[in-house]
């Protein structure tokens, strides 16, 4: 393992596939966390060490975070799930990795959430993500939180749509 290696955990999603695509062009050391291998087979091509795990559950969790300086925290249920997978995913998540950075004295921790942790939206999304901040912001530990407003770029698909009305009304 080198040294200075991050954990990118999510790594198969949009953002985290993007994450791991820089960090090879980098030539900077990463393992990819992610509960999908067929996700995880578009990152093995860019170098990075592979680690399929559930966040879910602290052993995966844990394994994963040995021996990484750095970890990248991508993992969050999406907007459409119920309150019980929101609690599991991000919340239950989020225990999970800081316990295991804990335990395995990570230096540092970035979370990405989102612009609607930071203001009074409804819905199970935003109100997990605002606890998760929370729960991170009582760790001791070196922590970035990123709110982005919107995430998108080749292969986002909730755009898609809008770029299809544009079109037709053009």
């Amino acid at each position: 393992m080198a040294d200075g290696q991050i954990l990118i955990a999510g790594a198969g999603g949009f953002v985290g596939t993007r994450m791991c695509r820089a960090a090879s062009a980098a030539r900077v050391p990463f393992r990819a966390f992610d509960s999908s291998p067929e996700r995880l087979k578009v990152i093995e091509a860019m170098g990075g060490e592979i680690c399929y795990g559930d966040i879910t559950s602290y052993e995966k969790v844990r394994d994963a975070v040995k021996g990484v300086r750095t970890v990248i925290h991508l993992v969050a249920a999406h907007e459409h799930m119920p309150l019980d997978v929101h609690e599991r995913i991000t919340l239950g998540g989020v225990r999970n990795m800081l316990r295991a950075c804990a335990e395995q004295r990570v230096k540092r921790l970035l979370f990405v959430s989102s612009i609607k942790a930071g203001r009074d939206y409804r819905g199970f999304y935003s109100t997990t993500k605002r606890k998760a901040e929370g729960i991170l912001r009582q760790a001791d530990l070196n922590l970035t939180i990123f709110r982005p407003a919107l995430l998108y770029g080749p292969g986002e698909v909730r755009l898609r749509k809008i770029g299809e009305i544009i079109r037709v009304m053009s």
